[in-house]
């Protein structure tokens, strides 16, 4: 089984984030981190600091990044999919030569897969 544990998208400010997010589809501020420049490259290619947002309710799960004033918007936009076995998917993606990005982040490896076209997809185990 595969579902979607959130969705990732670009902002230039806080205040566009909360005008979409929180005034337009009536998500709530759940919190906000930041993330430092070398995890911005190693998953994004990005080599800048970026702070996210995290807007929510019961059905809906959004990471805002608010990036740098005069950054090109994407990728930080991506899929986060939760799967009933990830190392089946990780070795799938491997034989398909589907590039795989991971960071210990914290206590665990946070794993991303670069599809074909760029597409980014992170994965986390049920």
């Amino acid at each position: 089984m595969v579902s979607i544990d959130h969705l990732a998208v670009c902002f230039s400010s806080r205040a566009h984030a909360d005008a979409v997010l929180s005034t337009c589809l009536g998500m709530t501020k759940l919190r906000e981190f930041s993330i430092d420049a070398s995890m911005s490259n190693a998953f994004f290619d990005r080599d800048m600091p970026m702070d996210i947002s995290v807007y929510g309710d019961e059905v809906r799960l959004f990471e805002a990044f608010i990036l740098p004033e005069g950054a090109p918007v994407p990728p930080p936009t991506h899929c986060c999919l939760n799967v009933d076995d990830l190392q089946s998917v990780l070795r799938k993606a491997r034989e398909l030569r589907i590039e795989i990005r991971t960071a210990w982040v914290r206590d665990h490896d946070v794993y991303f897969l670069k599809d074909f076209d760029g597409n980014l997809y992170e994965l986390k185990q049920l």
